[in-house]
């Protein structure tokens, strides 16, 4: 198991992808069609065109990105530290979805990893540019490119190609490699391929395995983490959560009930909210539901 020693959580200049394995699988089974290019100029600048200042998102194209090689990586949501909830116009998924509605405006290459950059709220009342603004970043087989999104307007700025972008850093110890059993699970769970293990947790203690995990994704590492949950009304939750190295986080979750009776596994991929400490990340599902294995 993973200590705590030397973890540090700050935002570093990079320019190339983490990781080189392949994807586990394609999380988004019902992606739509790549845009058409009369999608993409209804949006988009034409030769010689005059760039526009913003685009619109009701007339952005349908997200096409083939999320099996994608990694996506949120900011926590703005007023997370604080003790009362504040309302936001831009959640994880949905600016995230936007940000690369409006980059497939400038390229079609695969996108590798993207990061949703969030302003945080440091106090009440928050500022509207603080609760309605983020910074999409993509890191695109051609180039890096960025959007910025304003959820008063609801508009994209047109995507800019930059040299370099900040990345999320957690530093934690890696992992040594081991593949724990699990009785009576389905054969993709049992035939894994082995990959650095942070250990396991329960509802978040001790911090280690998850400070490990998060650390892990972040440097484009593989590693997967065990995390224990309990119902309000009985009942434990076991998640076995793994990164490849590149592409989504998959979640393999199965309920055992209050006499301790198994369920069946299920599969969902996901993408990362971090948290404002490094052991508060979570999964944010990249589609509804999850797919029963048998």
């Amino acid at each position: 198991m993973v200590g705590l020693a030397a973890i540090v959580l700050a935002a570093c200049v990079s320019s190339g992808p983490p990781g080189s394995q392949a994807p586990l699988a394609t999380p988004r089974s019902g992606a739509t069609p790549r845009p058409s290019p009369a999608e993409t100029a209804s949006v988009g600048p034409s030769p010689g065109a005059s760039v526009p200042a913003a685009l619109l998102y009701g007339a952005l194209p349908q997200l096409a990105i083939d999320g099996s090689a994608t990694l996506e990586i949120c900011d926590p949501d703005p007023g997370q530290a604080l003790p009362e909830h504040v309302d936001v116009l831009i959640e994880c998924g949905d600016g995230t979805d936007l940000g690369l509605r409006a980059i497939q405006t400038v390229t079609t290459s695969p996108i590798e990893r993207t990061y949703l950059d969030r302003p945080v709220c440091e106090a009440l009342p928050c500022s509207s540019d603080v609760v309605s603004t983020a910074v999409l970043t993509a890191w695109a087989a051609d180039a890096i490119w960025t959007t910025r999104l304003d959820g008063r307007t609801a508009t994209a700025t047109v995507p800019e190609r930059v040299d370099g972008a900040a990345w999320p850093t957690v530093v934690a110890p890696a992992a040594s490699i081991k593949r724990p059993a699990f009785d009576g699970a389905p054969a993709e769970i049992r035939n894994r391929k082995p990959v650095p293990y942070c250990g396991r947790s329960e509802l978040g203690e001790p911090a280690g395995p998850m400070v490990c995990f998060v650390a892990a994704v972040l440097a484009g590492r593989a590693a997967e983490v065990v995390d224990v949950g309990h119902g309000t009304e009985g009942g434990t939750s076991i998640s076995l959560i793994r990164f490849a190295g590149r592409g989504p986080i998959v979640v393999y979750r199965q309920h055992l009930d209050d006499q301790a009776r198994t369920g069946n596994w299920f599969r969902q991929w996901n993408r990362m909210i971090l948290g404002i400490e490094p052991r508060y990340w979570s999964p944010d599902p990249l589609a509804a539901g999850y797919l029963e294995l048998r």
